[in-house]
């Protein structure tokens, strides 16, 4: 019993020592945990805290943290200063042992000061400043044989007016870090890897790419398959739409490289040979908006089609020669008229033509039968005739009709009492021409007398 009480007096005695050295060491020292201001005091001198405090002071940094740098602003660099008003900070000794258990956070009356203009200046160079990377949104690409998504790509790009005024706050606080990330201070991608409708999107794009859109051009083809027709469409955030600035694009390719409108083109002359004819209405002439609107529609609907461009103007034939073998030949020189249906010669005669010494010659050049007319009435200036037949070619008013006022053709009456610039034909020849020629019929108009003209036999 004695044993006990012993040993129970010397962990009394223990303990009071502790209590006792406790008060003495806590009396000087401040507790662990103890924060002035958000700075650690633990266990420095309580007389010292003015010069501990200005020192802290004198050394303050702060850390910019951002995704891919770490960087720092000293307080020398902005004339940081942080001064207390009042030392005198009441700690007491007494009860160490209870406030040793929690955290001492003291908010001590304290004057900070740093110039703004400086930190400005200090934010600004900051690499993470200058240096930023645009957030880019994930997307689709072409990689190897199939679409794929490409992951976004986060980017370091932040508001610097929010970012200042952070920085500024952290810093009258005392706080030696700036986290941007956890402040949420960055500036995200839209569309990421896992967004829903990007992935269906993807889907999508390997699914039309296994498509084929075929342009028929007579016996040519235009086709868009695989990566070429996936890369019609974009990706709107939504799902993909076709692009109607490249099938506007490919339509006006089609243009280029199809239409025959108001083109040159290498005519068997009747028996002189090969000549060049120039100019002229006829020809094929897509309808480049249409053809677009029919490119989109054929895109819109996801699946394979074959279809043929919009036309403004037709010609007779697609393949070889776009005059086919069907047409009616003038020529000027020899003031003759020759009429072929599917390559044979099945009418001529001799006609006149326009004046050319009164400036009414017949315009050169491939045009089209472009109307039918029966019974009408020829008006100009001077005179107004009346026809049977008439078969305008080309929009300058001339064309093709009977001429009853003429008794002769051919020669050279063209030059002295040449026509207003269409081509009188004898009527009853006329006759028969207008029941075989249908609209759309090519009419070849050459002068062999030109100086310039020139065949290859």
């Amino acid at each position: 019993m004695k044993a006990i009480k012993k040993s129970f007096l010397i962990i009394i005695g223990v303990i009071l020592l502790l209590y006792i050295g406790g008060v003495f060491l806590f009396s000087k020292y401040f507790l662990p945990g103890t924060t002035i201001n958000g700075h650690d005091f633990s266990l420095t001198e309580i007389s010292a805290l003015d010069k501990n405090y200005k020192d802290l002071s004198e050394n303050y940094k702060i850390e910019i943290i951002g995704r891919e740098k770490r960087e720092e602003i000293l307080g020398s660099d902005i004339d940081y200063t942080d001064e207390l008003k009042d030392s005198d900070i009441f700690q007491n000794p007494f009860y160490w042992f209870l406030s040793m258990l929690v955290p001492k956070n003291i908010d001590a009356p304290h004057t900070v000061y740093f110039s703004e203009n400086l930190l400005s200046e200090k934010i600004n160079a900051l690499d993470q400043v200058k240096n930023m990377k645009p957030p880019v949104d994930a997307s689709i690409d072409y990689v190897g044989d199939k679409f794929m998504i490409v992951k976004e790509d986060m980017g370091t790009t932040f508001s610097i007016d929010e970012f200042k005024k952070l920085v500024n706050k952290e810093i009258l606080e005392g706080k030696t870090e700036v986290n941007l990330e956890e402040n949420k201070l960055y500036m995200d991608p839209e569309i990421f890897e896992n967004d829903k409708a990007l992935i269906e999107a993807r889907d999508n794009y390997n699914k039309v790419s296994g498509n084929e859109i075929v342009v028929e051009i007579g016996s040519a083809e235009e086709k868009l398959s695989g990566n070429e027709l996936a890369r019609m469409y974009d990706f709107n955030g939504d799902s993909i739409v076709p692009n109607e600035e490249k099938a506007l694009e490919f339509a006006k390719m089609l243009s280029r490289k199809y239409d025959t409108y108001k083109t040159d083109r290498t005519f068997y002359a009747t028996g002189l040979g090969l000549t060049v004819v120039k100019g002229g209405i006829y020809g094929w002439l897509t309808d480049i908006e249409n053809t677009k609107n029919l490119i989109v529609e054929s895109l819109s609907s996801m699946e394979s089609k074959h279809i043929e461009p919009v036309y403004k103007l037709t010609a007779m034939s697609r393949d070889g020669s776009d005059i086919g073998k069907s047409y009616i030949e003038i020529d000027l020189g020899r003031q003759h008229m020759w009429y072929y249906q599917e390559g044979k010669l099945v009418m001529e005669t001799d006609v006149v033509t326009g004046n050319p010494s009164k400036d009414n010659g017949t315009p050169t050049g491939t045009g089209r039968v472009w109307s039918r007319e029966k019974d009408r009435f020829l008006t100009g200036e001077t005179y107004e005739s009346h026809v049977d037949y008439w078969m305008p070619f080309n929009w300058s008013g001339c064309g093709i009709h009977d001429s009853t006022w003429r008794s002769e053709y051919g020669g050279k009456i063209y030059l002295t009492r040449g026509s207003h610039g269409c081509v009188n034909t004898p009527p009853e020849f006329m006759k028969d021409l207008f029941e075989k020629v249908k609209v759309g019929t090519p009419v070849i108009v050459y002068d062999s007398s030109d100086p310039n003209f020139t065949t290859v036999k």
